[in-house]
């Protein structure tokens, strides 16, 4: 791979050394493109992320018998809740505004979700083996479908196409996902959490009965 920011968040899977990642997220669409790339390398290095939404909270894993390494995950715009998890001694990665990943540029190893159009594209040809400029162009306006096309791409490549009204569709994800990650956040019910994940994956499963 040549240099860039998804080789820069496999580096810091792959190394043992502690160290933090601050990824300025520009909006919750661009966020949901580096959540996939970041689960899907920690399933590759073999390593559990622990999503962290109260900075109160003791960050100690609960599963004795969980071998696999540990990657904390926090959502943070706070600089005072910034500085407190980069004082910690563990692997960290941190979603934040574009004012705080200017002020830790060059200080920390940081990620501009502005250049997501590159990442995706890369990340589409290294990790899938996928070099189809049709579907990598429309990932690239619609990063937070990424997932849900390449499984499209996968089942019916020769005739993949995207709905021309989908947008319509996408709005009704998007929702959903945001519903989810606001339901995290609060720490509500698992089970209000199941049944928001559950919508998303029926609306996609009759969503491929149009292909």
């Amino acid at each position: 791979m040549k240099s860039n920011n998804i080789k820069l968040i496999e580096n810091f899977f792959e190394e043992k050394k502690n160290k933090t990642i601050l990824i300025n997220k520009v909006d919750d669409e661009k966020a949901y493109f580096y959540e996939l790339v970041i689960k899907k390398l920690s399933k590759k290095y073999n390593t559990k992320l622990i999503y962290n939404f109260n900075i109160s909270e003791n960050l100690i894993s609960d599963d004795l018998f969980d071998n696999r390494s540990e990657v904390f995950i926090h959502y943070l715009t706070n600089i005072k809740h910034i500085n407190e998890v980069l004082k910690k001694n563990c692997k960290s990665i941190i979603f934040t505004d574009y004012k705080n990943y200017k002020k830790y540029a060059g200080k920390y190893q940081t990620i501009n979700g502005y250049n997501f159009v590159s990442d995706i594209d890369i990340f589409i040809k290294n990790f899938f083996n996928i070099d189809n400029q049709y579907l990598i162009n429309y990932c690239m306006e619609h990063p937070y479908l990424l997932l849900s096309e390449m499984e499209k791409f996968r089942i019916n490549e020769n005739n993949y196409h995207v709905d021309p009204t989908i947008n319509q569709g996408n709005d009704f994800i998007i929702a959903i996902r945001k519903d989810i990650f606001n339901l995290k956040k609060k720490q509500i019910d698992i089970k209000k959490i199941f049944l928001k994940i559950k919508n998303e994956a029926m609306y996609k499963k009759f969503s491929f009965l149009v292909y």
